[in-house]
């Protein structure tokens, strides 16, 4: 198996563990969603790619490691994964796309990688667990509503490398410190 295809397990609502198999390379559009009993997801050093909508709707799964072998991904992978509470992010992505986490509101931690170069317009919009973020010196473009409705959100660190901070980007948060 080299690819887990488009729409392969939509919808197994009683799907709890997943472990992939190190001869796939990309996880296609809506593989796993709405397998709202998915709670583990293991994937291997092998894959390079996750599509859109990949593990949307994916109500119980509380963490996700996405290996560093993943240099590609689209936007709304994690939508509405209400229960999902810790991310960590491959460091060979260089963007971080619109949408990918969009009504997460139970993520609570989310570490930028270092080598991020633009966080997508609404990326983390609605995540109202999450409480601090700290933007590396890599990242120059963070775009509009990326952190809109993050109500939790109190303490920001940004770097002076950010060349553009687009509309509304922090709007509806706790922003009560923040470090340049």
């Amino acid at each position: 198996v080299k690819s887990i295809e488009e729409n392969t397990f939509f919808g197994c609502e009683s799907l709890k563990s997943v472990t992939i198999p190190n001869s796939v390379r990309s996880i296609e559009k809506d593989a796993f969603m709405s397998c709202k009993s998915l709670e583990s997801v293991i994937i291997p050093n092998s894959v390079t790619r996750i599509n859109t909508w990949a593990f949307a709707y994916c109500e119980s799964l509380k963490s996700f490691v996405m290996p560093n072998s993943v240099t590609s991904t689209e936007n709304y992978i994690f939508y509405e994964c209400r229960s999902l509470t810790s991310l960590t992010l491959s460091n060979s992505l260089t963007r971080i796309e619109r949408d990918i986490c969009q009504h997460c509101s139970a993520l609570e931690s989310i570490i930028i990688p270092d080598g991020v170069e633009s966080i997508g317009g609404y990326a983390f919009y609605g995540c109202s667990s999450l409480k601090s973020i700290a933007i590396p010196n890599s990242v120059k473009t963070i775009e509009d509503n990326t952190f809109d409705g993050c109500h939790s959100l109190s303490s920001l660190t940004i770097s002076t490398n950010v060349k553009r901070i687009d509309g509304c980007t922090f709007c509806s948060t706790s922003l009560s410190s923040i470090k340049v």
